[in-house]
């Protein structure tokens, strides 16, 4: 019997290499006994696994013997709070090593990307070391999943389901019983692989050279067991100790700053709106400001030259100037997609573009040629966006596939030359992205993260988005690509600090990211824009030990489809931030935040709940209110330094179509109305829609009539609050000021709420009325 200890558990195997026992300090066995013995290490060749059959060991050395004859040594190092595994030497055949799966009966959480699961009282966490051991399970032997691994989907997030072979951590069941599993692997990638790329099955994919990750060898992960609370303290002395990233920020680790988990502005600042921006950022006590699109291309990364006139260094400026205002400055990037404008592509495009295949031209093409003859069109079959090949410098786009032609061929397309080219010369289809895209293949990608970490070290900038990091799969090395890339980001930059997230999340970028803000507001309302993913997202950070984040909102200014963002829906945004204790982005632009009358309420509103959140001022039972989305709230600071936080209650929308009616026919509605607070003067906000116009508005309740002597136009809004009313236009900018006559006052529970006005114009017009009323307030210090 083998046996160390990995922390707080002592782990037996046996002489056959498998996983006899793993007992913790109290007598807790945390290997299902049900079950049948599973191997520390699996060797895979020729889409099959196979356990070893003999395990030696001396004092720091294991040696697995496998039926077909390949050894494999692992040195063993127990340290204080953990073990280290790492291979040595590999003799013999070998496609794979599969580091697990090891089953658990931990299964109250599973982290699933950050490779840890714990029970009531326990955790055990395995940790990869390197950019080549990767979390999860090989693909390519997916017919020897374990029976044990439960066929549920763990995470489904707003970005894309986890699956099984990209978690390090994963639910299983023996008998009745709820299990786990941890799992690394890595892969021999000096060998010619097939690997479904970027959606397309059966990729050739040719040996990695000159590059010592393509070996299993010095493959090497970290194991350990500790009480649960101490399971993310545990994950930060293996980064320290063990040389993994470790993001610092004012000398606080990022997983546990609350810095991690501030809100931020997105908004495309210039010259002329900098300054502007900044005092925006400021009034909403942001400490990032966030460019959406900086890059006049993608490849090169060259800044735009309307927002940056003086390239790098016109970041740089803006860095600096931000900083005098404790303010840092971000940039979003699409990681190695490649813009057709870039010089990657036009008028030259690079050898190393990522290819989804090849084949050879079987005569000399002249320049006129629009047909193109080649070996063996299999491969060009494949339908892709740009249906793009290269040959030489020349990029040529085609229709379709015709006995072994590419026909209806468009000869020099973006921007590159058309030349002759001879029999036998490559034809290499190209690999691109509905983006309209192409990409790097592995070795190119380098000088990608070469650009992006150049250029945050150099001008100053602190937070930065890698968004599209699934393209770095384009390269046919799926996780390792997306590693090396973050990874030689992270060593350009130069310091810890860096503020970013990323399209997606896995094991190893876990150490890198300081955050994922998935979720995003495009095409719905706020209440309705991915909200039932963004709560999902918040239990996987939660499972994860991650920082969480609720994604972004956007403020809009009125259009067709919606109207422009109140206060009350910043609220219900805010009040769920504060309930799942999560920061967020607000996405808007310099044109919104001037045009909306409520910029500066909102941005203040902005301001109290984030510096309450922040400070952990929310106690978790109020929090377990907060995130319920069917609640409303409205927070508001005393002049003594106290808040006060209101429940409200937003009705639903009370409509009167007036458009069936005739001109100078007194128009009205009797709508039904449920107020679950106690009787109060009500507050409302009236929007007119349509051709027309309504003229003395008023609300009648068994309390009396509230009345307005005015007339409202279509797309304005009568908006009654604190004891005032306005006529706004549709972007709530104040039009007019008015004198109420009367009070509205409404009764608890359901009542009849009746509307009346007369209506002028060529049509009537559609009157939306929106009661707000308020609940008791709690007290917050």
């Amino acid at each position: 019997m083998v046996q160390f200890h990995i922390g707080k558990a002592q782990l037996k195997l046996d002489m056959r290499g498998r996983i006899a026992s793993m007992v913790c300090l109290d007598g807790t066995e945390l290997i299902p006994v049900d079950a049948e013995k599973q191997p520390f290490l699996q060797l895979g060749l020729n889409g099959r696994l196979i356990s070893p059959s003999i395990l030696k060991n001396d004092d720091k050395h294991m040696v697995f013997t496998f039926n077909n004859g390949t050894l494999v040594k692992l040195i063993c190092t127990e340290k204080e709070d953990y073990s280290v595994f790492q291979v040595e030497e590999v003799n013999g055949e070998a496609d794979a090593l599969v580091f697990g799966p090891i089953l658990t009966i931990l299964a109250e959480s599973i982290g699933d990307i950050v490779g840890v699961v714990q029970g009531e009282k326990w955790a055990l966490g395995i940790q990869a070391l390197n950019i080549k051991t990767l979390g999860g399970f090989p693909i390519e032997f997916s017919s020897c999943v374990s029976p044990y691994v439960s066929q549920v989907v763990l995470s489904e997030l707003s970005v894309a389901a986890l699956s099984y072979y990209e978690s390090a951590g994963y639910a299983a069941r023996v008998g009745k019983n709820d299990c786990s599993v941890l799992q690394l692997y890595c892969e021999n990638r000096s060998r010619v692989r097939e690997r479904n790329v970027m959606g397309h099955p059966s990729i050739t994919v040719q040996p990695m050279v000159r590059n010592a990750d393509a070996k299993l060898e010095g493959a090497s992960y970290a194991l350990f067991c500790c009480t649960k609370d101490k399971a993310l303290q545990t994950i930060g002395k293996i980064e320290v100790r063990e040389g993994l990233p470790h993001p610092v920020k004012n000398g606080e680790w990022l997983k546990t700053s609350r810095k991690a988990m501030e809100a931020y502005l997105i908004a495309e600042f210039n010259p002329q709106n900098f300054e502007k921006l900044l005092a925006y950022t400021k009034k909403a006590g942001f400490s990032y400001l966030y460019h959406p699109e900086p890059f006049a291309d993608w490849g090169h990364f060259r800044l735009r030259q309307d927002c940056f006139p003086k390239g790098d260094e016109s970041l740089a400026e803006y860095c600096r100037r931000a900083q005098q205002e404790g303010i840092g400055l971000g940039l979003h990037t699409l990681s190695t997609f490649t813009t057709t404008n870039d010089p990657y592509v036009s008028p030259v495009p690079h050898p190393n573009l990522a290819k989804l295949g090849s084949s050879f031209l079987t005569r000399s093409l002249t320049e006129n040629d629009t047909s193109i003859p080649i070996q063996d069109a299999s491969i060009f079959e494949k339908v892709t966006t740009l249906q793009t090949v290269q040959i030489g410098n020349e990029l040529i786009r085609y229709l379709e596939i015709k006995d072994n032609m590419l026909i209806g061929c468009q000869r020099g397309v973006e921007g590159t030359e058309v030349t002759v080219h001879e029999e036998g010369q490559p034809v290499h289809l190209l690999c691109d992205h509905p983006y309209r895209v192409f990409f790097p293949n592995i070795a190119l990608q380098d000088a990608y993260s070469q650009r992006i970490g150049d250029l945050m070290r150099k001008t100053g900038a602190v937070q930065i988005s890698f968004d599209g990091l699934e393209g770095c799969e384009a390269t046919g090395e799926d996780a390792y690509a997306v590693n090396k890339f973050v990874s030689s980001c992270w060593e350009q930059w130069e310091r810890t600090d860096i503020i970013n997230d990323a399209s997606r999340l896995n094991h190893n970028l876990w150490h890198i990211h300081t955050r994922m803000n998935w979720g995003e507001p495009w095409g719905a309302k706020m209440r309705e824009g991915m909200l039932e993913y963004r709560i999902k997202n918040q239990d996987f950070y939660k499972r994860n030990l991650f920082p969480r984040m609720l994604g972004w909102f956007l403020i809009r200014k009125a259009d067709r489809k919606f109207e422009a963002t109140p206060p009350e829906d910043i609220e219900w945004a805010l009040s769920m931030a504060a309930g799942f204790d999560a920061g967020f982005a607000l996405s808007s632009s310099e044109s919104v935040l001037d045009v909306n009358g409520c910029t500066s309420e909102i941005l203040e509103l902005i301001r109290i709940w984030e510096q309450l959140r922040l400070a952990g001022r929310f106690p978790e039972n109020l929090r377990e209110k907060l995130r319920d989305p069917k609640t409303e709230w409205h927070l508001e600071k005393l002049e003594n330094g106290t808040f006060l936080l209101y429940p409200l209650n937003i009705s639903k929308p009370l409509v009167c179509d007036l458009l069936e009616l005739q001109p100078g026919q007194p128009g009205g509605s009797d709508w039904v109305y449920q107020n679950p607070f106690a009787a109060q003067e009500y507050e409302f906000r009236m929007r007119v829609e349509g051709y027309g116009e309504i003229i003395n508005p008023a609300l009648i309740s068994c309390h009396g009539i509230l009345k307005f002597s005015c007339r409202i136009k279509g797309s304005q809004y009568l908006w009654y609050r604190n004891g005032k009313a306005m006529i706004c236009d549709r972007n709530y900018r104040v039009l007019e000021e008015l004198k109420p006559i009367g009070k509205g006052i409404v009764d608890t529970g359901q009542q009849t709420l009746s509307f009346s006005c007369d209506f002028a114009g060529d049509e009537g017009p559609e009157v939306t009325v929106r009661l707000f009323t308020r609940g008791e307030p709690i007290r917050i210090n």
